[in-house]
């Protein structure tokens, strides 16, 4: 397998799934310790490149088992709503319903 150097000394990859994931599991996985993407793509573009590397790292981080479980959420999820069952045909504020608290701890 030949490996070409390119600008500014990073060896050109070539299409080789096996050899970019031993890559990753380097720069990734190894030493690092899970940096984001975007540390990923600058500490690994110092010394390799291959067309499409930014979207190939974006793929591997979402596969990556560790990086998915400590990723912070940046969406709050909300409690979905209950729904107060009346009546169909009920015209406006004849009907009044009251939702109701219990079995609350003391403190």
């Amino acid at each position: 397998m030949t490996l070409w150097v390119v600008e500014d000394g990073q060896m050109l990859i070539p299409p080789s799934d096996e050899l970019k994931q031993r890559i990753m599991h380097a720069y990734h996985n190894g030493l690092s310790g899970h940096p984001g993407r975007d540390e990923t793509i600058r500490k690994t573009l110092q010394c390799f490149y291959w067309p499409g590397m930014h979207q190939w790292v974006k793929q591997y981080m979402k596969g990556c088992a560790t990086c998915q479980q400590n990723k912070n959420l940046m969406h709050k999820t909300h409690a979905l709503l209950y729904k107060i069952m009346v009546p169909t045909n009920t015209l406006p504020f004849t009907q009044i319903a009251m939702d109701l608290i219990t079995g609350l701890p003391k403190s």
